[in-house]
């Protein structure tokens, strides 16, 4: 296994930076471009704003690789910016940012254009499909993704948490309610915050916060208005979708919402599938330690390489 650093710029010009990490043997590989999770955070997964520790997808490089499938994953914008510094990048520049990865990747001596696929995480899924229509790689997978607005699932993430067994944890999800309920006021009152004014508000929230850092305030509002299902039945490539049946943060409900866009427009090339003892984090939960799930690897690995 070889990786090497790669520079590239998005749509707007702005600069970004990833690395390929490719397998032993001779190429062109099939290539997955990794996308990220909601948590504002660099190519790993670590997010050094709000102090979220991840490995994540530097691991999913390492697995994939061992199964003969090159990965990039890149920082995404404005990762390294400092609290309280203003955020100010929204859906469209993320969907923009993986496009001109993936572009990026197709360029690349070692990568076979032809066999480009996406792997989007959690948010990333609906980045990844919402990028697919502009870069119609060979596949997409589509992991523990939303498919109702980043609002919603911030509401069903705070019942669970007011429902739960603990006094602590109940009492924390009202809090949490509350927080979540004014966010949904204001962007459905047409309310706008400027980057500082929205920063000053996310102060004031503290532990009222159901969502890591909350991100920029132009994210969360494209975000409100995004229906990725209306995405979902429009695919350009054949797509797999997979929850898990332990993931306590996006309700696998979710699934069922792809499967039915994709029925609707009899689409026999979209996949949705539940997997058993897999968590939000692509963890295996039958583990003590945290063990990113050999069975999912497999079956993406098995899905991007010849889309069975």
């Amino acid at each position: 296994m070889t990786s090497r650093e790669i520079n590239f710029a998005s749509s707007d010009g702005y600069p970004l930076a990833g690395e390929l990490v490719l397998p032993d043997g001779a190429p062109p590989f099939v290539c997955a471009v990794l996308q990220q999770g909601s948590v504002l955070c660099d190519r790993d997964g670590q997010g050094p704003r709000t102090g979220f520790q991840s490995t994540l997808y530097r691991r999913l490089a390492r697995i994939f690789a061992e199964r003969g499938i090159a990965t990039f994953r890149y920082d995404k914008r404005q990762f390294d910016w400092p609290a309280p510094k203003p955020l100010t990048y929204t859906l469209t520049d993320r969907v923009n940012d993986l496009t001109a990865a993936c572009n990026a990747m197709k360029s690349q001596p070692e990568v076979d254009p032809v066999r480009l696929a996406i792997v989007g995480h959690s948010e990333g899924g609906i980045v990844a499909q919402l990028a697919a229509m502009g870069v119609k790689p060979a596949r997409i997978a589509v992991l523990a993704s939303p498919a109702v607005s980043l609002l919603e699932t911030m509401s069903w993430r705070v019942r669970r948490n007011r429902m739960a067994k603990t006094v602590a944890r109940r009492q924390s999800g009202i809090v949490q309610q509350q927080g979540v309920d004014e966010l949904i006021h204001y962007v459905e009152s047409g309310h706008d915050f400027t980057p500082d004014e929205f920063e000053e508000f996310k102060a004031k929230q503290s532990s009222k916060s159901a969502i890591q850092g909350w991100e920029s305030w132009p994210w969360i509002k494209e975000h409100h208005r995004t229906r990725i299902t209306e995405t979902t039945a429009k695919l350009p490539c054949p797509s797999l979708f997979i929850h898990g049946d332990h993931d306590n943060t996006v309700s696998i409900e979710n699934l069922e919402r792809y499967r039915k866009a994709a029925a609707g427009v009899e689409r026999n090339d979209i996949i949705c599938e539940t997997m058993v003892d897999l968590g939000h984090f692509l963890e295996d939960t039958t583990r003590k330690a945290f063990t990113v799930s050999e069975t999912l690897v497999d079956r993406v690995a098995r899905w991007v390489t010849n889309g069975q």
